[in-house]
């Protein structure tokens, strides 16, 4: 079973949602472009995930994933055309992923349907606005009995 599934399916959803233009990218791919960040981008990445309930051999598990859009806001001194082409991402974004629940896999993961969470605030680094938004989906592990 590939735990972190997720990942993968959320870029998947997101590409097929949004413009062509805009960059999909995990956090591994975000950490290789380094100081040369691509925008616009939506960055997926993995939150971590807690304990929800236990039973005999099993786990269910709230795993948190972040979806992060990345835009431009040098050469904007008001930070307007920023904000609305991030406002414009994040809309699409919440429509694309409210409610949507990742298909199950062929190693038998299944995650439930995608609940919003609280995010991080938004930021601006180096010239480059960040609007977060966070998302919880549930899985149940279970151990392996050797038996």
């Amino acid at each position: 079973m590939d735990f972190l599934a997720a990942e993968v399916l959320l870029k998947a959803r997101l590409k097929g949602r949004l413009p062509p233009t805009v960059q999909v990218l995990s956090q591994i791919e975000v950490a290789a472009e380094g100081a040369r960040q691509v925008t616009p981008a939506v960055h997926v990445v993995y939150g971590g995930a807690a304990l929800v309930d236990q039973a005999a051999g099993a786990a269910k598990l709230e795993q948190t994933w972040l979806t992060v859009v990345a835009v431009r806001a040098t050469n904007d001194p008001t930070g307007e055309t920023a904000r609305r082409a991030a406002g414009v991402l994040m809309t699409t974004l919440l429509q694309s992923l409210l409610g949507w629940r990742p298909p199950a896999q062929p190693d038998g993961l299944q995650l439930s349907p995608l609940a919003p969470a609280d995010p991080l605030a938004p930021s601006v680094v180096d010239g480059v606005l960040y609007l977060p938004a966070a998302w919880v989906t549930t899985c149940v592990v279970r151990g392996i009995d050797d038996d």
